[in-house]
């Protein structure tokens, strides 16, 4: 037999090599590591005697446990890492949506008090416009509405008097006779009349005086300064102005008091 003790080493097949990326996975890392298995090779000496037995070198690998240990912390900080992105995405998201809100809410409050402001002074303006056509349109018809007011009084005229107006001459007889009603503390009166009344109003003087039922003392008397249908009742104390045109002139005055009318 021969004397030459066949000793083993270890070494690593040198054509087989890989060049991991740094961005691979991992878990390919980690796969490539137990998948490589020490290469058992008979190295003999150039003398072709062997002194000893060379020591094994076998290069350290990491056991399955601490691999699986490594790949635990990992991903452990994988996904510590992960949450915190989506944690401060959310809340970059929360914050964002709340400025956004707020602008929203502040443009729409400012806009909305703009838009109520227009719609006030539109209403104002709105109203103007009415309150002019409305005082224009009272106006018109208030115009419209003089010749039957003009009818109405005169109406109204003939039924106090008791009497057509024209064609009347005993209408100074009438005028004298409201003029007396409710003159009961006088009985002595001085009827001025004008030239055109005077003979009429004194021929019918007795007539007059029985109409008013009590004993009362009365004298016309012309006077050149009044016209027909004017007649001044004169007292001890007071003057009593009974003319158609001044009781025309104060019932005039009385419906526009009443109508509003200026």
């Amino acid at each position: 037999m021969s004397n030459v003790i066949k000793a083993y080493t270890i070494s690593y097949d040198k054509s087989v090599t890989k060049t991991i990326n740094g961005s691979d996975n991992w878990m390919e890392r980690v796969k490539d590591n137990q998948n490589k298995t020490p290469e058992v090779v008979e190295t003999i000496p150039e003398d072709g005697f062997i002194t000893g037995l060379n020591a094994v070198h076998i290069k350290e690998i990491a056991s399955e446990e601490e691999q699986k240990e490594v790949a635990g912390e990992i991903i452990l900080k994988a996904e510590k890492e992960a949450q915190e992105i989506i944690e401060q995405a959310k809340a970059e998201a929360n914050k964002l949506k709340e400025e956004a809100y707020e602008s929203s809410k502040k443009k729409g409050h400012e806009e909305g008090i703009a838009q109520g402001m227009a719609e006030l002074k539109k209403m104002q303006e709105d109203l103007m416009h009415k309150e002019a056509s409305l005082e224009q349109d009272y106006n018109n018809k208030l115009k419209d509405l003089e010749p039957q007011i003009a009818e109405i009084i005169g109406g109204l005229v003939r039924k106090i008097i008791g009497v057509e107006v024209e064609g009347r001459e005993d209408l100074i007889i009438h005028l004298v006779k409201m003029g007396l009603k409710n003159q009961e503390k006088y009985n002595e009166f001085t009827i001025r009349v004008s030239s055109y009344d005077y003979e009429y109003a004194n021929e019918y003087k007795e007539t007059l005086i029985s109409s008013l039922g009590r004993e009362v003392e009365l004298q016309f008397v012309e006077d050149p300064e009044l016209n027909e249908n004017e007649c001044i009742i004169e007292t001890n104390s007071t003057l009593i102005n009974c003319s158609l045109g001044e009781q025309l002139k104060n019932l005039t005055n009385d419906l526009k008091l009443l109508g509003g009318m200026s």
